[in-house]
């Protein structure tokens, strides 16, 4: 699937969890694993900016390690 990363922005949006295609979807616009997505959507909630920003966390730490 490609996808224009440009037209799907964070802000005000929500990943709809329990939607196979909407945790797909997302997981190729943040550039991570569905099963990333949705660990860091338990984590922070649904809100799209949370969980980019809770990759982004767990990607620097796991780079620090």
């Amino acid at each position: 699937m490609t996808i224009d990363r440009d037209q799907y922005h964070t802000d005000d949006m929500v990943i709809h969890v329990t939607d196979a295609y909407d945790v797909q979807l997302w997981s190729l616009v943040l550039g991570a694993t569905e099963d990333d997505v949705l660990r860091a959507a338990r984590k922070v909630g649904t809100d799209a900016r949370a969980v980019q920003e809770e990759l982004r966390h767990h990607r620097a730490e796991e780079a620090s390690e």
